[in-house]
């Protein structure tokens, strides 16, 4: 039996340094321009000392963040430069960054799928494969956009005022319906980023989260 042999695989050096130079360096300085723009620090400068509208005094963290939570999310890698990930106003300062980094999550892993469609020569495969992942999200989507936007219905019963959903542990900047669609995709994309607190999530959207 012949041996089947290919040099057309090419080499894995030439690709590794071609991917991080001409893709994921020039689109994390596009990522990190935008945060740096919209309030996320980007220098080496230790923490600066801030009076706030109360009249306390807090110690404010600073440094490259920019930079690095660019490269967090477009590599999915969940760990933020502050403590409290994506929620931090510094590391995402408004709903243009949060979207910018939403898209950063989902980018690579969706060109992957063209790619191989491509490098395969089976372009209609990668288009259904697309679709099964698409419907796939949006099974756990739809409930937990749901859930969030109409708000707990036992503290509604209450007489509190719910039109804006459910907002405990989510960020005013974002609101219910952003930080919903965020914690599905970074459950099904496992970057494991938050823009929110899962755990005041409703039981519905709790669910979600486990089964992505």
């Amino acid at each position: 039996m012949k041996d089947k042999v290919t040099d057309k695989l090419g080499n894995f050096f030439d690709i590794f340094t071609k991917t991080i130079t001409r893709i994921l360096l020039p689109i994390s300085v596009v990522i990190a321009v935008i945060l740096v723009f919209n309030g996320s620090p980007a220098s080496f400068e230790g923490k600066d000392t801030i009076t706030t509208l109360q009249g306390d005094t807090v110690q404010v963290s600073r440094g490259p963040a920019a930079g690095m939570i660019a490269i967090k999310h477009l590599g999915t890698n969940g760990g933020g430069w502050f403590g409290v990930n994506s929620a931090h106003p510094l590391e995402n300062p408004n709903y243009l960054t949060n979207m910018v980094v939403m898209i950063a999550q989902v980018l690579i892993p969706l060109a992957m799928i063209f790619a191989s469609g491509y490098f395969l020569n089976r372009k209609r495969l990668s288009w259904i494969i697309f679709g099964v992942m698409t419907a796939g999200m949006l099974t756990f989507l739809i409930p937990t956009m749901i859930a969030e936007i109409n708000g707990n219905p036992a503290i509604t019963e209450m007489g509190i005022d719910q039109s804006k959903g459910s907002m405990e542990g989510k960020e005013v900047r974002f609101g219910a319906a952003a930080s919903a669609y965020w914690s599905i995709v970074t459950t099904i994309i496992s970057t494991g980023s938050v823009n929110s607190m899962h755990d005041s999530s409703m039981p519905v959207s709790g669910t979600m989260q486990f089964l992505a």
